[in-house]
């Protein structure tokens, strides 16, 4: 998940287009009128309905409505709150005069700097303008659909991640930072850099567009190998962060390079230790690994037997999809090896459980040590002593 400083966040969705831009406002776009008069019908249904479904997200998935989300709002540009109504066509800003489009009830919180920095992390695509026919496309899709599943897998992390989100209660406002296509309940509010279907807003890690000590909870999982500054993003988890408020933090480490969608962005590994002192600032509840040593192998394993027999094409993608049913089963031996005291030695990532200190203000101080974990785990986790600051 460095460079500028600035660059948005790159979800596994980082390909998907953004409504078109216009020269209003410094942070906002106007949208198409096709597309703002199908958003307009959809507005009026929307007034009936606080929370809605749209298509492609999960049966029986609602998507946190823009009333509900405008309290906890501000100016990316100027954390000023912002203005105007949710079923309308933009949200201003009154001290900048920046104004943000609002599509299908997605607010679209990304500055100028934002979507500059997103158009340089992106990658030609040689398909473009170029009809695609119908069978390939089938055949993309009954190659995903029978592809084994990720290679770095972690089995206990939902369970971790729905642990927090019970302790937290259900009044609670929870951010799912980079949620691409995860969604866990309607507290939480799933922000990405794209506008997708599932996603509740669209905005910046860097920028994030809500007020200081506002959300109760974060979750940030395979998202900081991908921004352009990890800790400016960390920053900001801390700032938006409540006194109290919870964290789910994970990121990999023997991991191949994996780009998000659409670009080259993928810029970092963290060890343990990296981890624990990225996020020192936070009083650490749990810490272990995500995804084992097995996991890794697999993930070198199934690289290198693609790239054993091809070197790009049909056939490296079909010798990568072969070798991963023959890797497929190696993750499993995680419940075990994930035990061993040396497993982080050679972990596929690593997963951070935090709390902001009570009385902490946004700015920051480090936390003086470790606590006991307070969170169920599916799965046992491994603990470090905290590095010295």
């Amino acid at each position: 998940m460095s460079g500028h400083g600035h660059a948005p966040i790159l979800g596994p969705h980082a390909g998907a287009q953004l409504p078109p831009e216009s020269s209003q406002g410094s942070g906002g776009s106007e949208p198409a009128r096709g597309f703002a008069d199908a958003g307009a019908k959809r507005a009026e249904t929307r007034q009936r309905k606080p929370e809605r479904q749209r298509a492609g997200e999960p049966k029986g998935a609602t998507c946190m409505s823009l009333d509900r989300l405008l309290p906890l709002l501000v100016c990316p540009a100027c954390r000023v709150p912002l203005r105007g109504e949710p079923v309308g066509a933009t949200l201003a800003c009154a001290q900048c005069q920046a104004t943000y489009p609002i599509h299908d009830g997605v607010a679209i919180l990304l500055t100028e700097a934002s979507r500059s920095m997103l158009a340089a992390g992106r990658e030609p695509d040689p398909s473009a303008g170029r009809r695609q026919p119908r069978w390939r496309a089938g055949l993309k899709k009954w190659v995903q659909a029978v592809s084994p599943g990720g290679m770095g897998c972690d089995p206990g992390q939902e369970p971790r991640i729905r642990s927090m989100i019970r302790n937290l209660g259900d009044g609670a406002a929870i951010l799912d930072l980079g949620s691409g296509g995860r969604w866990w309940g309607p507290t939480v509010i799933t922000m990405d850099i794209d506008w997708l279907p599932h996603v509740c807003l669209v905005g910046d890690g860097h920028r994030l567009p809500f007020g200081d000590d506002t959300l109760d909870g974060v979750i940030c999982t395979g998202v900081l190998e991908h921004v352009d500054d990890a800790e400016v993003v960390t920053r900001e988890i801390w700032r938006v962060t409540r006194p109290g408020g919870l964290i789910y933090v994970a990121v990999p480490f023997m991991q191949g390079y994996h780009p998000a969608t659409g670009t080259h962005q993928d810029f970092r590994r963290l060890t343990h230790i990296g981890l624990q002192r990225l996020l020192s600032t936070f009083e650490q509840l749990d810490f272990g690994v995500s995804g084992g040593p097995s996991a890794s192998l697999a993930w070198i394993l199934r690289e290198y037997l693609a790239l054993l027999f091809f070197d790009g094409g049909r056939g490296y993608s079909l010798a990568y999809l072969m070798a991963g049913w023959l890797t497929c089963w190696m993750p499993v031996l995680d419940r075990w090896l994930s035990r061993r005291h040396k497993a982080h030695r050679i972990a596929c990532g690593f997963y951070l459980v935090g709390r902001k200190p009570s009385g902490g203000a946004h700015g920051g101080s480090p936390a003086s040590k470790p606590s006991e974990p307070r969170l169920g785990n599916a799965t046992p986790s491994l603990r470090f002593p905290r590095p010295a600051s």
